[in-house]
């Protein structure tokens, strides 16, 4: 966590950087260069011992998992495993020069290891809860199931779930639910293609469950439509359009007159994660309701998903 936490004033000063021109250019460049070499000093405050002990640990835990499993193959816990890998080649040649430069590397390859590590951790929590409390227990919560029919690895698995988190956090902002009183419960998840059940407060469930069908009708209908991949628009307007948000919270029995300022904030917010949910996806399961670009599309709908992924990845890797 030291090593990623050391990352937030740096991306602050990228960020900056790249709102800059002109003379100021330069002084928001050293400002970048300073980030830099301080987020190397950080690294070096870490234990190196107690890391590579606890490095030694999880991987310990990760072999005995796969024990477990009889050795059956398991991607997750192979990309895992490749990530524990490269995060120590790096943090061994960080150490070596104390190159304040390399920490960009080494904070990077933490970011990623970190949320793997996460994600791994909530699966197994899950797995342990369903084991522990009875479904009973739940049965007066809403409930949410999401299907989404293609492989994911690790990485874009972990961020697929975030953006559901997010989406039941900031509705429950919205409505006024507190997430501490109302949290949401996995009960279950399944890897490889993307498939998870949780249940929460039922009004934000099903507010949900209407806002991811409406995220993906308009992905399906446009593309019929215009033959391309678009994205949900990040235009307040654009999204309540789309979203028909303000009607939505009426129909929860919420005023919405009062709060029209936190819907433009949360519509923001909710688009993004709706987008991120649903991006690359020609086919997506609700609560057994099946929403498809059309059997015909589907292959098509995927190949230009992956090319539009891979262009916007170029386009960052040229901004950073």
């Amino acid at each position: 966590m030291q090593i990623v936490d050391s990352n937030e004033e740096l991306v602050s000063k990228l960020a900056s950087t790249l709102n800059t021109s002109g003379a100021g250019a330069i002084t928001a460049h050293d400002s970048v260069r300073a980030a830099v070499l301080k987020s190397g000093e950080v690294i070096k405050q870490v234990s190196s011992r107690k890391l590579f002990v606890t490095i030694d640990g999880i991987e310990n835990a990760l072999q005995n998992y796969d024990n477990e499993l009889m050795n059956s193959p398991d991607r997750s816990i192979i990309r895992l495993k490749n990530l524990i890998t490269h995060f120590s080649s790096q943090y061994e040649l960080f150490v070596r020069s104390y190159d304040g430069f390399r920490s960009m590397e080494l904070i990077v390859i933490a970011g990623k290891l970190l949320a793997a590590l996460l994600i791994f951790k909530e699966t197994l929590l899950s797995i342990r809860s369903q084991l522990e409390n009875p479904m009973e227990s739940y049965e007066n919560m809403g409930s949410l199931k999401v299907f989404l029919i293609s492989h994911l690895d690790l990485d874009l698995f972990a961020k697929k779930l975030s953006a559901i988190s997010e989406i039941y956090t900031e509705l429950c902002s919205l409505m006024g639910i507190s997430v501490n009183e109302h949290p949401a419960k996995i009960a279950k998840i399944e890897s490889g293609s993307f498939w998870v059940k949780f249940f929460g407060d039922s009004k934000v469930t099903t507010l949900m469950t209407d806002l991811i069908a409406s995220g993906a009708s308009y992905l399906y209908r446009n593309f019929t439509h215009e033959g391309k991949v678009v994205s949900i628009p990040k235009k307040v307007e654009a999204i309540e359009a789309i979203l028909n948000l303000s009607l939505k919270l009426e129909g929860q029995g919420i005023d919405t007159s009062k709060i029209k300022e936190h819907i433009e904030k949360s519509s923001v917010v909710l688009a993004r994660n709706l987008h991120l949910l649903l991006a690359g996806e020609a086919v997506v399961e609700v609560n057994e309701t099946r929403y498809s670009v059309g059997e015909v599309l589907e292959k098509e709908y995927i190949d230009q998903s992956k090319r539009l992924l891979l262009e916007n990845k170029e386009l960052e890797n040229k901004e950073n």
